[in-house]
């Protein structure tokens, strides 16, 4: 008896390709792009059912993607180069690093891009000068507050919090021994959760720096997500990797509610 046909296998469409699939996220306009191992972009228009569009992005693996402030994608790769793709496949160098890897992108609605190599932090306003920080450590991850005026940057011994807009503005210390590995800031912006090396997380409430502590997962948190209460979640992307080769799928779950 033959089993029946998945919801996904119904509603979605799935592709292989014979790199790796090391993330995929969706610009404000609900282009979906998906970052391979071979420094190619997979870029999928709204609505679209064809064969996503390729375009060689860097020259070796893609280690960070994010969405551009309006439409497009952000990418950064072991070739130390920072580049903005747009949603027909053109891709352009924001900024090279010559012998670093870009590890983390990230951007803002409000024009702001960011890059992180090694441990310094790299701020691009829609005009002027890039802001470069330098922080204690090889940087884990970073996250705009959702207002965009600061960014919190996960490093060895907590996350910091610092202007987006100032060199002189003093940046804020939450310490927490140990290596900190991701970080977000809550939509309503009173809490950053940063997820360490060992299997939990940690958390602080901005109000009045009251810690939190979170343990007891099974391996070590890669990502969450919070909402506010009516939040709308885009579709569902679903990564399988298989040895030697990998499979993107799209699903068309609604998950609003």
């Amino acid at each position: 008896m033959s089993q029946p046909a998945s919801i996904l296998e119904q509603l979605g469409c799935q592709w292989q390709w014979s790199a790796y699939v090391l993330s995929a996220c969706f610009d404000k306009a609900n282009n979906l792009a998906f970052a391979l191992g071979d420094g190619s972009v997979r870029l999928l228009p709204a609505n679209a059912d064809n064969e996503p569009i390729k375009t060689q992005a860097h020259q070796g693996a893609v280690l960070s993607l994010s969405s551009a402030p309006k439409a497009g994608f952000l990418s950064g790769g072991d070739d130390g180069c920072f580049r903005r793709i747009d949603a027909d496949g053109t891709a352009n160098e924001m900024a090279a690093f010559q012998g670093c890897w870009i590890d983390h992108v990230a951007s803002h609605a409000n024009g702001m891009m960011a890059c992180t190599e090694g441990n310094r932090l790299n701020l691009y306003a829609e005009k002027g000068q890039p802001l470069v920080r330098e922080f204690p450590s090889t940087i884990g991850g970073i996250c705009f507050a959702p207002n965009g005026y600061r960014m919190a940057v996960a490093h060895y011994g907590g996350v910091t919090l610092c202007s987006t807009r100032s060199a002189e503005s003093a940046p804020v210390s939450l310490k927490c021994p140990g290596s900190h590995l991701a970080v977000t800031w809550s939509p309503d912006s009173r809490f950053v959760i940063s997820a360490m090396q060992e299997e939990c997380l940690r958390g602080w409430r901005l109000e009045d720096n009251d810690a939190l502590f979170m343990s007891g997962y099974s391996a070590k948190v890669k990502s969450w997500s919070g909402s506010m209460a009516d939040a709308i979640w885009p579709p569902a992307v679903v990564l399988v990797r298989l040895a030697g080769h990998s499979r993107a799928a799209k699903g068309l779950k609604d998950v609003s509610r």
